[in-house]
């Protein structure tokens, strides 16, 4: 057994699912299932059965809090070893439109130097989870989060259909133009669409500009964070906003309970929590 051997374990306990295991590890699925199976072998117990979904044992529950102890304590031996002293922020697209600026601030009087990354959201909340970011701001969260991460939530968004003004307002006749899998609202859309029965889902594309340029001039309609309505008319005069059409959501605010600047995260949230309503 060895820390790959955790990181298998720790990644089919959170994903519950061998070929996401094998994309985050970059390891082919015959060698995960090699090593998970040497591993039970080694411990000589059952961690877990497979009958189309995984049940985890109370043993395999144990093991992966412990598996999940030991390699956060690996990575911060490891993080104290190198002497690293960066504060790393993973922000979403949209949390990079809201909250970059005050990031800077706080923490330029904090003396700190920040590296700041713009990520998927799944990107970011798995960085937090395996240690490679001390912060992430993300819109909500899909996932299971280990017990030692902390999620605050910032603010109350909108996510809201917009479609061309040739269009009835009724979203069962409205094509719908979807963000693609990997962005952070893929799944809230979807989830949200399901209560209308039959919706008329035509493609799922590009970025959210793009997007919006296509509605503009033709019969499509999709749906946008609340931050891209501010000159949504001047930009685009074919639009039209649904006020019915709308979903709620935290963004959120995820860390680790035992980081190395939690003072910072502290005052960080503190900052963040007091912006003003334009925000």
């Amino acid at each position: 057994m060895d820390l790959l051997d955790l990181k298998i374990y720790k990644q089919l306990y959170i994903q519950r699912n061998t070929s996401a295991v094998s994309r985050y590890l970059y390891l082919s699925q015959p060698t995960i299932s090699y090593r998970l199976n040497k591993l039970q072998q080694e411990l000589n117990i059952t961690l877990y059965s497979y009958d189309g979904e995984y049940h985890f044992t109370p043993q395999g529950k144990v093991f992966y809090k412990y598996c999940e102890r030991i390699l956060r304590d690996h990575d911060e031996l490891m993080a104290r070893l190198e002497g690293m002293n960066d504060f790393t922020v993973n922000l979403s697209t949209v949390a990079t439109h809201l909250y970059l600026e005050p990031i800077y601030e706080l923490l330029r009087e904090k003396r700190l130097f920040p590296r700041v990354y713009t990520c998927r959201s799944d990107e970011a909340i798995r960085n937090i989870i395996d240690h490679q970011a001390d912060v992430a701001i993300v819109g909500g969260v899909n996932m299971e989060l280990p017990r030692h991460i902390d999620a605050i939530p910032l603010k109350d968004e909108r996510i809201v259909l917009v479609y061309h003004q040739s269009l009835s307002h009724d979203i069962r006749k409205i094509p719908l133009v979807i963000d693609q899998k990997d962005s952070g609202i893929h799944t809230v859309v979807l989830n949200y669409l399901e209560q209308f029965g039959d919706v008329n889902i035509v493609a799922e594309m590009g970025t959210t500009a793009d997007r919006l340029t296509l509605i503009n001039q033709k019969p499509l309609g999709l749906f946008i964070n609340e931050t891209y309505l501010k000159n949504i008319q001047e930009q685009y005069p074919h639009i039209v906003v649904s006020d019915t059409y709308q979903i709620h959501r935290n963004i959120l605010l995820l860390a680790g309970e035992s980081s190395r600047y939690g003072d910072i995260i502290r005052a960080l949230i503190e900052k963040l929590n007091n912006l003003s309503p334009s925000h």
